[in-house]
């Protein structure tokens, strides 16, 4: 469609426009050949976008080839607007995200080396991200288990010294009960000692009561 020109899309059958490509500028001289042709490199970047607002989606819609509508890429170049789409009956959300990745992923146009490294690129990617995930959770894993025995072995400590103060208390009660058992033994030997008689031996002499009741000892 030539600069300042109007045309209608449609579909029929109930189809809807998905708009695949469109620009608005000049690419070739054949093309709307009328002067003035200063320039055959020119596209307004908003075209495709424009286009897509105005009819993705739509039974019909009505374009309209003009500066006003898709600005001035190359001013004193009569221009011509190319629009390609298709009529489909799918669900052109969908549609238009796959084609948004599509040309995300190739961003080189024509240009078939580029494409195949980007395509050979993004495999090699994922499975890049993918090994750092594992290495990532491998070292998540290794660390909860480093944190695991530590903490049993800390469990361990806390146990041990828990039965050394066990031990140690019981170990102190006994020697407070022994303690106590020769302090009461300590102050019960002088009383009896007053207590008990200690019977003559028989190489003593006899006692002054013995001798006014005429008791003798053995010698004498």
């Amino acid at each position: 469609m030539c600069e300042n020109e109007r045309q209608k899309l449609t579909c029929p059958n109930d189809g809807k426009i998905f708009v695949m490509g469109a620009t608005y500028g000049r690419q070739s001289r054949d093309t709307c050949p009328s002067p003035p042709m200063r320039k055959t490199d020119c596209t307004s970047a908003s075209s495709e976008g424009k286009v897509v607002e105005m009819c993705d989606g739509q039974r019909s819609c009505s374009l309209h080839a003009s500066n006003d509508v898709f600005g001035n890429p190359c001013p004193g170049t009569y221009k011509y607007l190319q629009v390609t789409y298709n009529c489909t009956n799918k669900d052109i959300s969908v549609l238009r995200s796959l084609s948004t990745i599509g040309e995300k992923l190739v961003q080189g146009g024509n240009d078939s080396k580029r494409s195949w490294f980007t395509f050979a690129l993004v495999p090699v990617l994922c499975v890049i991200l993918f090994l750092v995930n594992i290495a990532i959770l491998i070292k998540m894993i290794l660390k909860c288990v480093q944190l695991k025995q530590e903490r049993s072995r800390v469990d361990e400590n806390i146990k041990k010294n828990v039965q050394i103060v066990k031990e140690e208390k019981a170990g102190t009660n006994v020697y407070v009960i022994d303690h106590r058992l020769s302090e009461e033994r300590t102050e019960a030997s002088p009383g009896d000692e007053h207590d008990e008689e200690v019977p003559p031996r028989g190489d003593e002499p006899p006692s002054y009561d013995s001798l006014y009741t005429g008791q003798r000892g053995e010698r004498c």
